[in-house]
């Protein structure tokens, strides 16, 4: 058991899977929107973090949506 600082973002697996391609997406998107210099240098950084966020936040929203409100909550041990 760790300190209370270090709970971390609460995510289940699905949703750190959902951040890691949302992530890698984004860095994408942002080399290719950069190369053709669509975007500024200092928005690139914008696409990247919203690829990292937006993902996460919308399996969460999706599986409580399916799943009930407790769904990613861990169970206690016996």
């Amino acid at each position: 058991m760790g300190f209370p600082i270090n709970k971390g973002p609460g995510w289940n697996t699905s949703q750190y899977t959902a951040a890691a391609a949302g992530f890698f997406a984004g860095a994408g998107a942002s080399q290719v929107l950069l190369y053709y210099h669509l975007i500024p240098r200092n928005f690139a950084i914008v696409v990247v973090v919203a690829g990292l966020g937006v993902p996460p936040f919308i399996v969460g929203w999706w599986q409580n949506r399916k799943h009930g409100p407790f769904y990613s909550e861990p169970k206690e041990p016996l």
